[in-house]
């Protein structure tokens, strides 16, 4: 998807309207060169590639299913037969998949970011939000491959802790 013309014609082979869809372009492109490395948001730049590889992939099959249908049926007959199955596209991103996850937060960022945290100093509120040690304490309970177990007990201390006073109750807005 490099020129202008070929967006616009992804954009028509899609359904969507004949102009590409609004919206503020330049900084999609300048969030997408750069790297983040938090609790809900890991993103190597380097990961854009992927994405353009499997948007590449993608728009050749789209593009070989209406030539096949042409061929088939005709010009006049294909225009609307091969649409695009939005709901099944997945790219996938290795540095992101090596990160343990539990619903919102991505456990390594996580954990470097409540390390240290003193409750009692610091008082009470986010970043642990209410349930959350106990879905990490489920996950554990759930994981069988040690190796993947290692985060998760490393971040169920670390947000307990953060989210405890030093006596081990939990703060009242949690």
């Amino acid at each position: 998807l490099g020129s202008r013309a070929e967006k616009e014609r992804f954009v028509r082979s899609v359904r969507h309207a004949d102009e590409l869809p609004a919206g503020n372009w330049p900084a999609l492109w300048e969030a997408l060169g750069t790297a983040a490395y938090e609790p809900r948001l890991v993103w190597e730049p380097s990961e854009l590639a992927a994405l353009h590889d499997a948007c590449g992939r993608e728009l050749a099959e789209l593009e070989q299913q209406h030539a096949i249908a042409r061929a088939a049926r005709g010009r006049a007959a294909a225009a609307g037969e091969a649409e695009w199955e939005g709901g099944s596209f997945r790219v996938k991103y290795p540095p992101v998949e090596a990160e343990a996850y539990v619903a919102p937060y991505y456990l390594g960022p996580l954990v470097k970011a409540l390390s240290g945290r003193r409750p009692e100093a610091e008082g009470c509120g986010p970043p642990v939000p209410p349930g959350f040690v106990a879905a990490v304490g489920a996950a554990c309970a759930a994981e069988a491959d040690g190796a993947r177990l290692v985060p998760l007990l490393r971040a169920l201390g670390v947000s307990y802790a953060a989210s405890c006073s030093p006596h081990g109750a939990p703060l009242p807005c949690l």
